[in-house]
């Protein structure tokens, strides 16, 4: 669901992410990004979209990391 929103609209994406300072960021990609897309740059209007991918990437990257740690960390340790 996140990956929709980074298409449709990434700042929302970003801050489901709870990343408030990039979704800042990234929403002053979008304003300078319609800004150029009425002068003929159209992928330009990627690069935002872009930011938001790689944010919810690590965002879900991060999540199943913390998984994997918390399963090791509840895990029996065998010694044998």
């Amino acid at each position: 669901m996140r990956y929709l929103f980074a298409v449709v609209c990434s700042p929302v994406a970003i801050l489901l992410c709870d990343r408030a300072a990039q979704a800042a960021l990234n929403t002053v990609m979008w304003i300078l990004t319609f800004g150029l897309l009425h002068v003929g740059f159209v992928w330009v209007g990627l690069i935002p979209v872009l930011h938001a991918f790689f944010v919810v990437q690590r965002f879900e990257s991060d999540q199943r990391l913390e998984r994997m740690v918390q399963a090791l960390q509840r895990a029996p340790i065998s010694r044998e």
